[in-house]
């Protein structure tokens, strides 16, 4: 029970900086007040705030975020930030005496040094940054959860009376990992786009990394009292291995996402 109530603490530690660090940055709001998908709901005070080509777009909620994402061109139309403005037509005029020009083109530099500078563009949100860890976090619950589930199964096939000796701090390392990889992921979706199928893959990545953090747990939980009994034993055995096969189903998801979506069927 301890080992439950400490990943938990992990995890609302996490979520509870998470949530800090966004009430301390500026907020990212885009140019519209009406959501594009629920016509005719403005947006409020808190809107969801996503981005796409580059622009930022202000939806009602989550929900909308989904089927935003599943036709974006749908929407664009009724946004604001991607109705195209004819370019105003720019007159060049004679260049005039040397020393009027002169002293115009010293003025323009003395203003533009007294500027204040805009701000770095290569700078990113502290949030977005530590999101992008999630590409390094989420191969340690995948190995942890696989050479744990092998130690198992080879320890059952040899008739070993208790579990593994390794199964708690594998367990352990699997399960925290697990959760800082999905809360590191769900702070790097929120930079990026994921249209169409990739959406729907998406969702599949997440919905799966969820399943095996439950599994986890209730393998942790099994394991208390699997050296002692038989059928806690199996239900470990059991919640082990729908943590591997989630697991994996997670991680073939998430190598779509970044290699392609037809990295596994196609030469």
């Amino acid at each position: 029970m301890r080992i439950l109530l400490a990943l938990l603490a992990l995890g609302a530690l996490l979520l509870a900086a998470a949530t800090v660090q966004e009430d301390d940055a500026p907020p990212r709001r885009g140019a519209n007040e009406i959501c594009p998908v629920m016509e005719g709901e403005p947006v409020g005070e808190k809107p969801v705030v996503i981005e796409y080509q580059g622009k930022l777009i202000n939806l009602c909620c989550k929900k909308c975020k989904r089927l935003f994402f599943k036709d974006p061109t749908k929407y664009l139309a009724s946004l604001p930030q991607f109705v195209s403005v004819a370019p105003a037509q720019v007159v060049v005029a004679a260049p005039s005496v040397a020393p009027v020009a002169g002293a115009v083109e010293g003025a323009a530099r003395a203003a533009s040094n007294s500027a204040p500078t805009a701000s770095d563009p290569d700078q990113i949100p502290f949030l977005e940054w530590i999101g992008r860890f999630h590409v390094v976090m989420v191969h340690f619950p995948v190995a942890l959860t696989l050479f744990a589930c092998w130690l198992e199964w080879l320890a059952l096939v040899r008739r070993r009376p208790r579990p593994h000796a390794a199964a708690v701090p594998l367990l352990l390392g699997a399960a925290a990992s697990a959760m800082a990889a999905i809360v590191l992921g769900e702070q790097r979706e929120e930079s990026l786009e994921f249209t169409g199928a990739r959406h729907a893959v998406l969702e599949t990545h997440e919905l799966w990394a969820w399943i095996t953090f439950g599994a986890l747990l209730a393998a942790l939980l099994c394991l208390r009292w699997a050296g002692s009994s038989s059928l806690w034993r199996k239900l470990y055995l059991v919640a082990l291995t729908a943590a591997a096969i989630a697991v994996g189903v997670a991680g073939h998801a998430g190598g779509r996402l970044t290699q392609g979506l037809g990295f596994f069927s196609r030469g």
